[in-house]
C-alpha cells in the first residue's frame, strides 16, 4: 500500500510538472506573438506619420510665411498649435498634433506631433516628426 501511494504520488507530481511546462510555453509564446505584434503595429505608424511629413515637405517650400503655413494646415483640417517645449531655447515653431501611441510605464501618453520649424524672421524652414513624452513621473 506504501509502495503504491508513493508511486502515485510520483505519477500526479510528473503532471503537474507537465502542466506548469506547458503553461509556461504557453505564455511565453503569447508574449512573442503580442511583441511581435506591437512592433509591426509600431512600424506602420511610423510610416504613417512619416508619410504626413513627406507630404508636408513636399508641398510647404522653405522661405514661406507663417501664415500661409497656418492657412494650409486649416486647409488640411488639422489645428496648429504654437511648440511649448519646457526648456530653452525658446522657438516660434508650430506643431500639428498628429496622433497618440503606447507609453511606456512612467508616462501617461506619448503624443506624435509635425513640427513645423521657423526661423526668427518668421519664415517657414521644413518640417519634422516630434514624438512626446507627456504626464511624466
Amino acid at each position: 500500500m506504501l509502495l503504491q501511494t508513493q508511486r502515485g504520488s510520483f505519477v500526479k507530481s510528473r503532471a503537474n510538472v507537465f502542466i506548469l511546462v506547458a503553461v509556461l510555453v504557453l505564455v511565453f509564446l503569447g508574449i512573442i506573438l503580442f511583441r511581435t505584434r506591437s512592433r509591426s503595429t509600431e512600424r506602420k505608424r511610423e510610416a504613417e506619420y512619416q508619410a504626413v511629413v513627406a507630404t508636408y515637405s513636399r508641398d510647404l517650400r522653405p522661405g514661406a510665411t507663417r501664415e500661409d503655413v497656418e492657412e494650409y494646415i486649416r486647409r488640411r483640417g488639422a489645428q496648429p498649435e504654437r511648440d511649448q517645449q519646457p526648456l530653452p531655447p525658446i522657438t516660434n515653431d508650430i506643431v500639428v498634433r498628429l496622433g497618440e501611441d503606447p507609453s511606456p510605464w512612467y508616462c501617461s501618453r506619448q503624443v506624435a506631433y509635425l513640427l513645423l520649424k521657423f526661423d526668427d524672421a518668421d519664415t517657414y524652414r521644413g518640417a519634422s516628426l516630434k514624438p512626446e513624452l507627456q504626464d511624466c513621473m
